[in-house]
């Protein structure tokens, strides 16, 4: 005898499981509950917005903080200000069934919309590059897109594992400087994903053993760690080349390996300032700069 299944189940092994109502747990603690796919998200952070539309979840989010610019046509969507200090009424009036926040949203900002009843999930992820894969899975859970999020960690996970092959071939690992542009020569230490990013392009940070995220480095220390390759992050090749030159004028900076053999490298700023599918997108672009051996990879 046939068995049949009834429509209702047919459209539940369709929708599949993720279409069963949940609850999340977020990294403060608060518990949100959703019994559908969320159709109105409210994006607290620049990083989540970019996410989201690797998601292909652009057609949900309803409102970003100004700060959101990547994709470019993010900027056509509705905006609740910053990412510190969002308008918290506008918040409210859109009424959303899921807001996404992440480190760095202040935390009474956080507390205030969940007493209100609001669903807020807040993510607080962020020293590694594997902290970065870990999110896109939790944000695929929470936005009922598992599948695609898995996707998306796969492609990731693809372009780290060439990087890790072609790194099998060399045992050389150049000391590298990253800084931004600017006189104040800002650079990170061991708790920033950016020094996992060198580490993971086969450098070493000349700061790895810094306990901290960012700080402001000193002139006699990089001259004393002699780096061999320098980085400057910043919006232009403009910014970029009067931070170059104010290196150049820097007292016995001329003794750097770096400054004197030239190796100094401009990178977009934008492309690895936030926790995003971007920054390792953006490791062939190091991988070229510490090992052009190994890779075509276009400066």
């Amino acid at each position: 005898m046939k068995r049949v299944i009834a429509p209702a189940i047919l459209i539940g092994l369709f929708l599949g499981a993720t279409s069963v109502p949940q609850t999340f747990t977020d990294d403060v603690g608060y518990r949100v509950h959703l019994t559908s796919p969320p159709q109105r998200i409210i994006s607290l952070a620049p990083n989540i917005t970019e996410i989201l539309y690797q998601l292909d979840l652009q057609d949900k989010i309803i409102a970003v903080t100004q700060y959101c610019d990547y994709p470019p046509e993010v900027k056509e969507k509705p905006t609740i200000g910053g990412y510190i200090n969002p308008n918290l009424e506008k918040i409210i009036a859109l009424k959303p069934d899921l807001i996404l926040g992440f480190r760095g949203n202040p935390l009474p900002l956080i507390h205030k919309l969940q007493s209100l009843g609001l669903p807020i999930f807040v993510l607080d992820e962020g020293q590694t590059i594997s902290s970065l894969l870990r999110m896109i899975d939790r944000l695929g859970k929470v936005t009922f897109k598992v599948e695609k999020a898995a996707s998306l960690r796969r492609q990731l996970e693809s372009i780290l594992s060439e990087i890790d092959h072609k790194l099998t071939s060399t045992t050389n690992k150049p000391r590298v400087l990253l800084t931004f542009q600017g006189s104040q020569l800002w650079s990170c230490g061991e708790e920033s994903f950016l020094n996992d990013l060198i580490t993971r392009a086969g450098g070493i940070n000349i700061w790895h053993d810094i306990h901290r995220a960012w700080f402001v480095a000193q002139a006699e220390e990089i001259i004393l760690k002699n780096p061999e390759i320098i980085i400057i992050l910043a919006p232009d090749i403009n910014h970029f080349n009067q931070t170059k030159q104010f290196l150049f004028s820097l007292p016995r900076f001329n003794q750097i390996k770096a400054i004197r053999n030239q190796k100094i490298f401009f990178i977009d700023e934008d492309l690895v300032s936030r926790l995003s599918p971007r920054l390792i997108e953006a490791l062939p672009l190091f991988l070229a700069i510490f090992h052009p051996e190994l890779t075509s990879c276009p400066l």
